[in-house]
């Protein structure tokens, strides 16, 4: 009897110091800081640029063509959607919540340098270039790769570091974007041209830094805090990284994903 005593108290110790191990390990991978990748595809891609405005009565539908990509099967591997609010239409009586100063540019860059032919909402950018067939009911332009090398985007709990693979680049000054994706999204908009609306958005741009990448041997690098974000309700949320030159907002190459 003594002996059976014995046996099953060593047998309840040792699954006492399992159970204890367990949490201990538990705990300090919970402490542990996590990190997620996201990496450029590796085919071609369709990074879909829309510029539009909730002070824009045309815009809505265009919004809305944009959503149903949420259920497209090529989504963040081959089709990547972004949409960007200008704020040249808040003077009309209504401030878009979502409306950047450095949107607007962005479209004005895009027609100074050639790209686009316009700078007028709703627009149109794929690839870096200007597209007018959603007005005609046309489908978006077949994938094409981009010009860059691989781009890689680590997540982080506070940052977002970039690292872009693309040796002796001939340019001396490379910029790196990174903007956080609402979805689920939706406004009343009492004033302006969509008074009384109710607009929903998905792939909206809630947060939004640059900052200029820095050469590091053969590859060049940034680690960008972690943006403020819109403070509206929202379902989940997005990431969109990408590579610029000089001054040419044209992407040269972009990652993206769903955050955790």
């Amino acid at each position: 009897m003594y002996r059976i005593r014995r046996l099953f108290s060593v047998s309840i110790s040792s699954i006492i110091l399992t159970l204890v191990s367990s949490v201990s390990a538990l705990a300090e991978t919970d402490s542990m800081p996590s990190t997620e990748i996201l990496k450029s595809p590796k085919g071609g891609v369709q990074l879909v640029e829309l510029y539009t405005s909730q002070g824009c009565y045309s815009c809505p539908p265009a919004e809305r063509w944009m959503n149903k990509m949420v259920d497209s099967p090529d989504l963040w591997t081959r089709l990547i959607p972004i949409n960007l609010h200008v704020d040249y239409w808040d003077y009309i009586g209504w401030k878009d919540p979502f409306a950047r100063a450095e949107f607007s540019s962005r479209q004005r860059k895009y027609e100074r340098i050639g790209h686009t032919s316009n700078v007028a909402t709703p627009g149109f950018v794929v690839n870096g270039e200007g597209w007018n067939g959603w007005f005609w009911r046309r489908s978006v332009p077949k994938p094409e790769a981009l010009s860059g090398g691989p781009l890689s985007v680590a997540i982080e709990d506070q940052s977002y570091t970039l690292d872009y693979q693309v040796g002796k680049h001939p340019l001396n000054l490379l910029n790196a974007h990174v903007a956080v994706l609402g979805f689920g999204v939706k406004t009343a908009v009492p004033k302006g041209e969509n008074a009384g609306k109710t607009l929903a958005h998905d792939f909206v741009v809630v947060g939004y830094q640059r900052a200029r990448l820095e050469q590091v041997q053969e590859s060049w690098s940034k680690r960008i805090a972690k943006p403020d974000i819109v403070d509206v309700p929202m379902s989940r949320q997005a990431l969109v990284a990408w590579i610029t030159a000089n001054d040419d907002p044209k992407p040269l190459q972009v990652a993206s994903g769903w955050l955790n």
